[in-house]
């Protein structure tokens, strides 16, 4: 897995075995609606900034899927799990 940093975004890149890659990228701004009509050209276009392997990514020809390309949605934080405080152990000198 890869992860690439911008500026105010990020691209990740994730082998997922024969030949299949599976990438995604986030922006940092205000939750958005994302039309699908002309969403690959916009996505395409807010990553085409970042170095290789990200261009040669963006311009595959798309898997031929039933749904419509791309799923969007908002990054939710997450409250950090409290764990109890571990003791370290120490041999015996």
């Amino acid at each position: 897995m890869m992860v690439l940093l911008g500026d105010g975004c990020y691209f990740g890149l994730v082998p997922m075995g024969e030949g299949s890659t599976y990438g995604f990228g986030g922006i940092d701004a205000e939750r958005f609606e994302d039309p699908v009509p002309g969403r690959l050209e916009r996505f395409r276009g807010r990553f085409a900034g970042f170095g290789p392997p990200v261009p040669a990514y963006l311009a595959r020809p798309l898997s031929t899927r039933k749904q419509p390309w791309g799923a969007c949605g908002s990054i939710r934080a997450l409250s950090p799990v409290r764990r109890k405080p571990r003791r370290r152990l120490q041999p015996d000198a």
